[in-house]
């Protein structure tokens, strides 16, 4: 598979490099033979320490239910202001064909419902709690209390962009103590694919975009972004970013 089968104009692409910490997102916005140019939402000062030209970058681009990689390398980046890195066109992609999701970090202000296990079969009251990311099937945030791992836990999110209330149940995967001051806190990280349909899936997936732009357009820093995926039915890596 080539580039010409899968590179689009306004489509996201996810951009980073062994050589540099950072990892961006872009749109790319014009495509040539031998060249496809993508436009960024960084900083300006993020924007001038840019990569020296020819270094080389993986590449990821969201497909339908698949991810697109490939390897490329930066030939150039525009003047100021205007944010655009110009990158050699790909000969080879690569199509990886289960399904994957972009862990997103969420605004401080959104909030989470949640319902730990009570031991008995049941749960606890509904208690909110510190969102710290989401993906298509995966979800990580803030307890006082722990839950033990392969337990289910009752969430919901009231307002979630172009999504609304998300309402399910998840499995634990992980439960990380951290010290904070004199007591802990626990870094809950649940699987939620088993319970949301697939049509539920691809809307929030629609809806974390919408949340990724918001949280760029806010001007948080990049290096807070991580272009690394978890892969449906084995979420079991979830953790703050």
């Amino acid at each position: 598979m080539t580039g010409t089968d899968v590179l689009a104009l306004e489509q996201g692409i996810y951009l980073h490099s062994e050589e540099w910490e950072m990892q961006v997102v872009g749109v790319v916005d014009e495509i040539s033979e031998d060249f496809f140019g993508v436009s960024l939402d960084v900083s300006d000062r993020d924007f001038v320490n840019a990569p020296q030209q020819g270094t080389e970058l993986s590449a990821a681009a969201q497909g339908d239910n698949c991810v697109y990689r490939f390897a490329t390398r930066l030939r150039g980046t525009s003047a100021l202001p205007e944010k655009r890195w110009f990158l050699d066109f790909p000969e080879i992609v690569e199509r990886q064909q289960k399904r994957h999701f972009v862990r997103v970090p969420v605004p401080l202000e959104m909030g989470i419902q949640v319902k730990l296990p009570n031991g008995l079969g049941t749960f606890h009251s509904s208690k909110e709690m510190t969102l710290c990311d989401i993906s298509g099937n995966g979800i990580c945030f803030v307890s006082d209390h722990e839950a033990a791992v392969g337990s289910r836990v009752s969430l919901q999110i009231d307002d979630l962009p172009g999504y609304g209330k998300l309402s399910t149940v998840a499995e634990v995967r992980r439960c990380t103590p951290i010290r904070f001051l004199n007591h802990y806190v626990y870094h809950i990280g649940a699987h939620m694919a088993d319970d949301i349909s697939e049509k539920q899936q691809d809307r929030l997936v629609r809806a974390l975009f919408q949340l990724q732009q918001q949280y760029l357009k806010k001007g948080l820093a990049y290096d807070r972004l991580t272009i690394e995926t978890i892969e449906t039915g084995h979420d079991d890596r979830a953790k703050c970013l």
